[in-house]
């Protein structure tokens, strides 16, 4: 089972990224992990993002080190050490005993690049966010796979063309024409880009742009996604220029370090980067814009002042502007990423106005919020907000934020049953064990804790998790949650047969509740919160 450090969105952008590189491959499109609080009635998985958008083919086949056409005969746990390889788990997402590695043994249909022989073994990550899909026996898949220098094994993430194949073969016929070309080097050579607004957005940032070098001049505008493409004579350096209408600094998606840094103006932008194009290759970058305000010169800092905290948890503080209502104030707040561990903190490239800052914004308590929402200086009344007034170029060193008292915690022990009246048991690291997910009752779209959510981020404890639910081999658990609340469990378990079990149990977490309650795994599928909820209003409102 993966143990999964949950990250709350919020629709003010209130994120936070974790980037993670499989299996020291060598993949090139960085894995952002975004799981997001504002599904109505969340499933138990959560999407995942890609920080490279709209790659072109040609650049797919030029990163990878092998691409092939095949049909999966067998799918195994793989643990590396039992292969004397040493993976390191994808830093987004923590394992246990790396027990998301599955190793499938491919036959081989089609090579167009990095293969020899009628087979391949092939690793990638199951049951997480970020899988390629669910793979078995009998399917057939385009791999863009990564061979792990150590073992010679590849590998293959979510964020490549890699894909199941689905249709028949001759629908493919184009794609695989083109690859077939690439794969003999007889493919033309281009220098190509596209242009997004940022890494988290990935919506394509128009452009005017051209590229000399080589005896070679041609200029264009990009595509309405951001992409542009110049067929070039030759291979050879080349320089490309960027042209954006507002005040801007660029960025490469990965590591590429031959360009000139832009000096914007508050009406344009200039960004040049040199590139010495390969021949019959691609030569593809994405360029990330950030548009800036050039004269957003004003900073805060100061620090959040915890009141008897036993630990200090890691929390993401927003900076509104204040406005007249606290709705309007609300709708304005961005996250600020410079907390430190010892609660300090510094904002910079602010405007001049009027501003406040907040604790958990939307009202939510959680694991990563174990309080209600406050604003500066302490205070849960937004009439009682105090302005935090900034002129252009001011800096503000004395923002001290007085932190409340954390929530109070209670613990409740249960067991899990079968509809049969035994326990449920399973074996630990295995594919069948028992989850355990807490959602609020009033707003059952939240989720509240998976498995290690609270972390205490202190030096002294080196992020160590505070377990929150702990559920063991003989189906006991013990839920620790917030005093007075009442939430959804959602208890399920994978069978051998590919179906779920699943069950459903309204917790009241007070000084009242008969201990040990009992969960009972009475559903078989539909195992997520919006399905119980609607067959629970159908049921009520059929009732006399």
């Amino acid at each position: 089972m993966f143990e999964i450090l949950i990250f709350r969105v919020t629709n003010r952008a209130n994120f936070f990224v974790v980037v993670g590189i499989l299996m020291k491959m060598k993949i090139l499109a960085h894995l952002i992990l975004v799981l997001s609080s504002l599904f109505f009635f969340a499933s138990t998985l959560h999407g995942c993002t890609c920080s490279d958008y709209n790659v072109p083919t040609c650049a797919e086949f030029d990163r990878a080190d092998a691409v092939f056409v095949g049909k999966i005969e067998q799918v195994s746990r793989f643990n590396p050490q039992d292969q004397n390889v040493s993976f390191p788990s994808v830093n987004s997402i923590s394992t246990v005993g790396n027990s998301g590695l599955v190793l499938m043994e491919v036959k081989v249909e089609q090579a167009f690049k990095g293969v020899e022989g009628k087979t391949a073994r092939v690793t990638t990550y199951q049951g997480t966010s970020c899988d390629i899909g669910e793979v078995k026996k009998g399917q057939r898949w385009i791999f863009f796979a990564y061979r792990n220098d150590e073992s010679g094994i590849l590998g293959v993430g979510a964020c490549n063309a890699t894909g199941q194949i689905t249709e028949r073969l001759s629908e493919y016929k184009d794609y695989f024409a083109e690859l077939e070309q690439l794969g003999k080097g007889k493919s033309s050579t281009f220098v190509k880009g596209s242009l997004i607004k940022d890494a988290f957005v990935g919506e394509g940032q128009q452009a005017n742009v051209s590229i000399e070098g080589e005896n070679f001049f041609s200029t264009n505008a990009t595509g309405k996604d951001g992409s542009f493409s110049f067929q070039v004579p030759k291979a050879g350096k080349y320089k490309v220029r960027i042209t954006v209408p507002f005040s801007a600094v660029f960025d490469f998606g990965f590591k590429f370090t031959n360009f000139t840094n832009n000096s914007p103006t508050e009406t344009e932008t200039v960004f040049e980067y040199e590139i010495d194009a390969e021949e019959n290759k691609c030569n593809y970058y994405q360029i990330q814009s950030y548009p800036i305000d050039l004269k957003a010169t004003a900073k805060i800092s100061g620090k959040f002042i915890p009141k008897d905290w036993s630990f200090f948890p890691r929390f993401y503080p927003q900076l509104c502007k204040l406005k007249p209502t606290e709705e309007e104030t609300l709708k304005t707040c961005n996250s600020n990423y410079s907390l430190k561990m010892d609660g300090s903190f510094e904002i910079k490239g602010l405007r001049e106005g009027k501003y406040t800052l907040v604790i958990n914004d939307d009202n939510f308590p959680d694991g990563s919020n174990p309080f209600w929402r406050h604003y500066y200086p302490g205070v849960t009344d937004f009439k009682d907000a105090q302005p935090i007034n900034l002129e252009q170029g001011q800096t503000l060193s004395d923002i001290n934020f007085k932190l409340p008292d954390f929530l109070l915690r209670r613990e409740i022990k249960g067991q899990v049953y079968w509809s049969n009246g035994k326990p449920v048991t399973f074996t630990p690291d295995t594919d069948n064990e028992l989850r355990i997910l807490l959602y609020s009752y009033e707003k059952p779209d939240k989720m509240i804790f998976l498995h290690s959510f609270l972390i205490d981020w202190s030096e002294e404890s080196d992020g160590k998790s505070i377990e929150m639910t702990n559920v063991n081999p003989d189906g006991s658990f013990i839920i620790t949650a917030f005093d007075g609340f009442t939430y959804w469990i959602d208890a399920s378990i994978d069978l051998p047969n590919g179906k779920t079990k699943c069950g459903f149990y309204k917790l009241e977490m007070n000084e009242s509740t008969l201990q040990p309650i009992k969960v009972i795994l009475d559903r078989t599928d539909k195992c997520e919160v919006k399905d119980y909820l609607v067959e629970l209003a159908k049921k009520y409102k059929s009732k006399p």
